[in-house]
């Protein structure tokens, strides 16, 4: 689809193309960090850390639940839908989007875990406590959307409907 052809499209139809999917892989995933960031520097200058801990298990869910409003409307869906409803080619995509995921989560998980531990050894306080929280709702978030998001990244545009 050129450019012009897909910039004259509703939303809808352009949410399918792979630029549109790596755009919103991005955007999820640099939006979660950059909203992490803004939180650990205003929790550093106040003294309402509990409410910073709430704002981020609160972003994270938003954006959980924009990425899968976002891709849920296409075929890369595919990790919501049961096996026997995708015929063998999906299959083989969402299985290998797993593995892929989970090799990709399991360091995450225990460098999460390492740093999790080492904050809360060397920073008891409040502070230590946020980094944790935002730790566990990152690895939290990543594990819910991983498998999503491999598959919206490697997948190639989906076929014109008059083909």
């Amino acid at each position: 689809m050129t450019a012009q052809k897909e910039a004259s499209s509703p939303l809808f139809y352009r949410v399918g193309s792979r630029r549109m999917r790596r755009r919103a892989v991005v955007a999820m995933y640099g939006g979660w960090l950059l909203f992490a960031a803004i939180v650990m520097l205003w929790s550093s200058t106040s003294s309402r850390r509990f409410l910073a801990m709430d704002l981020v298990v609160l972003a994270s869910l938003l954006l959980q639940l924009a990425w899968f409003v976002w891709l849920g409307r296409t075929y890369v869906n595919a990790p919501r839908l049961a096996d026997a409803e995708l015929d063998e080619r999906l299959v083989q995509v969402k299985n290998q989007a797993y593995r892929k995921a989970y090799l990709i989560l399991a360091p995450v998980a225990v460098v999460g875990w390492l740093v999790s531990l080492f904050a809360l050894e060397w920073q008891p306080n409040d502070q230590g406590k946020l980094i944790v929280t935002m730790l566990v709702v990152g690895v939290a978030s990543l594990a819910g959307s991983l498998p999503t998001a491999i598959v919206a990244w490697q997948e190639p545009d989906p076929e014109p409907m008059g083909s």
